[in-house]
């Protein structure tokens, strides 16, 4: 999509679109999906197993939501979270380090904060 005719207005409604994290606490009560979004979020606020955020740094639907989770997951603390170079599609433009990042937090290699 870069140096399409429509970029700037399709950057513009992703910026003025709510977070998912938003999108899961406002769901409409007619959605049918709200139920279980609303679930799954007050279960992840009980979350006390170790919780790993790695997003992308140009991810432009998803953006801040690691920040969102970081704060509500207790599992979130104390963990290496980190933002890699990529869009929406991480484990596509920066596979390597993902699964580096993954592999190093499952075996323990990787340096908590």
């Amino acid at each position: 999509m870069i140096g399409s005719p429509f970029e700037k207005a399709v950057r513009k409604g992703f910026s003025q679109r709510p977070s998912a994290s938003q999108a899961a606490r406002q769901a409409s009560p007619d959605d049918p999906a709200a139920e279980a979004c609303r679930a799954a979020w007050e279960a992840l606020g009980r979350w006390e197993k170790p919780f790993l955020t790695a997003f992308s740094n140009g991810d432009p639907i998803m953006r801040g939501g690691d920040r969102v989770l970081q704060k509500h997951v207790p599992g979130a603390a104390g963990q290496p979270h980190t933002t890699l170079k990529g869009g929406h599609f991480l484990q596509e433009d920066s596979g390597r380090e993902w699964a580096e990042l993954i592999l190093g937090w499952l075996d323990g290699s990787v340096e908590r904060p």
